[in-house]
């Protein structure tokens, strides 16, 4: 769509404004919002795509925002190859059905949230608070999030106590308290190389990159 896309840069955006991508599998859709948001000036439309071929238009345009056509749950396979593509990325998916809907948007990495009833200036208003770091959410999905990150916590602390030997459980205990190997071999009277080699094994059950990691499973 790139007479869109051209027009709205030229006529309405300003460097200022943050650039965003609309990913959808409906055409009309897709040129539906574009035209809106582009009436409404406060963004910059890089390009509206299907999304088979959003990954290579993050590739091209490096917008600072992803508008994602979420009515459609298959369309969440998108998020991840996006985001590995440009990490910093804001996704704000439209189309919300439901809480439920939106916890498996937030596990992919969608951050803001637009619903099916809500309008294109709810869509604009979002857009602009992704572009500032803000999460867009309604206040009852907010607190089932909170409760769903600290069952996902409580899931993993059990999963944690379950992989881990008793020693392995001491060792990763403190070195979450951040002593050193020599400190924590003092503390249970075995040698370094032991406390070392503890940490390797807890580290690889866990499957964690670093040492520091493993303050957030215990």
């Amino acid at each position: 769509m790139p007479d869109l896309v051209s027009k709205t840069n030229d006529d309405r955006g300003s460097m200022s404004s943050p650039t965003c991508l609309i990913v959808g599998d409906v055409l009309l859709f897709r040129e539906g919002l574009a035209r809106g948001l582009g009436r409404l000036g406060n963004v910059r439309i890089a390009d509206s795509v299907p999304s088979h071929d959003a990954a290579d238009s993050i590739q091209e345009h490096s917008p600072d925002i992803v508008v994602l056509d979420i009515s459609h749950l298959d369309t969440l396979e998108t998020i991840r190859p996006l985001l590995h593509k440009q990490p910093d990325l804001s996704v704000v998916g439209f189309g919300i059905g439901g809480q439920l809907d939106a916890l498996r948007c937030a596990e992919r990495g969608i951050s803001s949230f637009v619903g099916r009833d809500e309008s294109i200036e709810d869509l604009d208003l979002a857009i602009q608070k992704a572009a500032r770091g803000e999460a867009v959410c309604s206040p009852a999905l907010t607190a089932r999030l909170i409760r769903h990150m600290a069952a996902l916590i409580d899931n993993a602390q059990v999963q944690t106590n379950n992989c881990l030997t008793a020693r392995e459980r001491e060792v990763a205990t403190l070195v979450k308290r951040g002593m050193s190997n020599k400190e924590i071999a003092k503390e249970l009277g075995i040698s370094p190389a032991t406390v070392k080699n503890h940490v390797h094994m807890i580290l690889e059950k866990l499957n964690m990159p670093r040492r520091a990691s493993i303050g957030m499973a215990v």
